[in-house]
């Protein structure tokens, strides 16, 4: 009994949704599709191509990107200034000590490094009359003459004993450096060596 009423429930659907699609379709069958513009596909294209335009400009603009590391541009740094100079008063003879920054440059033999180096700290024994701030300005240049000084000299002239070859530097320097003061500064009347090291 209650199969029978399974089925007949069954059959009774069965009818309706029959009725149902061929009140939909009516006589003629199933319903033809409308043909025109649809509307949800423009939208959806559209939105599409505003997603990449935004990805192009904002996601994958070479200008908006970070240089990597080793692009980047680094501002070199300057220099390290001179510190100020100070003079001392010289034990035993007149006029006064300045004491310069250390030189440090590799030894050459006839133009290619050796793998040694020179350091060397040099200080002035200036008259008592010797302007302070004329040193100040042309200590650039006396330091360039310097370096010109040690620069020529090739590591051959370093073996053995350094003696002659720090007197020879010793007089060069003496005579570029006053070369470099105005008539009226002052002189620089001796060069001492604080440290003269080759290694």
């Amino acid at each position: 009994m209650a199969d029978n009423d399974r089925a007949q429930e069954a059959a009774a659907e069965t009818a309706e949704l029959e009725a149902l699609l061929e009140g939909e379709g009516g006589a003629s069958g199933p319903v033809p599709r409308k043909k025109g513009i649809r509307w949800g596909w423009v939208g959806g294209g559209g939105l599409l191509i505003a997603l990449l335009f935004f990805a192009d400009q904002y996601l994958f603009s070479p200008a908006l990107e970070t240089p990597p590391k080793e692009a980047q541009v680094i501002p070199p740094e300057a220099p390290p200034a001179e510190p100020p100079l100070v003079a001392k008063a010289a034990p035993g003879k007149p006029g006064r000590i300045i004491s310069l920054e250390p030189f440090f440059l590799p030894l050459t033999d006839k133009g290619k490094e050796t793998g040694r180096f020179i350091r060397m700290t040099p200080s002035f024994l200036v008259s008592e009359d010797f302007n302070d701030q004329e040193m100040e300005i042309t200590l650039p240049l006396i330091r360039k003459s310097i370096y010109n000084i040690l620069e020529r000299k090739e590591a051959s002239e370093y073996r053995g004993d350094t003696n002659p070859i720090k007197e020879t530097i010793k007089k060069e320097i003496l005579t570029t450096a006053n070369a470099n003061l105005r008539k009226g500064s002052g002189s620089i009347n001796d060069v001492y060596y604080e440290q003269f090291l080759i290694k």
